[in-house]
């Protein structure tokens, strides 16, 4: 069959073949991509409210460490200590709520 082709027209069916090979190439990798950046925005909603939560359960064992000092102690320090951990508690909380879709997690 490729006997009866001119060399011209081969060279034609070469270009033509690799210009199908990289169109089809160029629509999977689009939506290899594509695919990629929706398990990306997951993973990125994941590791906020991970954060958070951390936040929050950091900022509560601060303050139950102020509240063990203020009973050992008994200074002042230790009380300012534990309201300041408990309002970042607090506003962390609340952008936990704000922040987490899925109550569940």
């Amino acid at each position: 069959m490729l006997k009866n082709l001119s060399v011209k027209q081969k060279i034609y069916a070469g270009f033509a073949a690799v210009l199908v090979l990289l169109i089809i190439m160029s629509v999977i990798g689009y939506n290899v991509i594509g695919s990629a950046s929706d398990g990306f925005n997951t993973y990125r909603g994941w590791a906020k409210n991970a954060n958070t939560s951390g936040r929050v359960q950091a900022n509560l064992l601060e303050s139950r460490l102020a509240a063990k000092n203020f009973f050992i102690n008994g200074e002042q320090k230790d009380v300012l200590a534990f309201t300041e951990c408990i309002d970042k508690t607090s506003q962390f909380l609340d952008e936990a709520e704000q922040n987490v879709d899925i109550p569940e997690r």
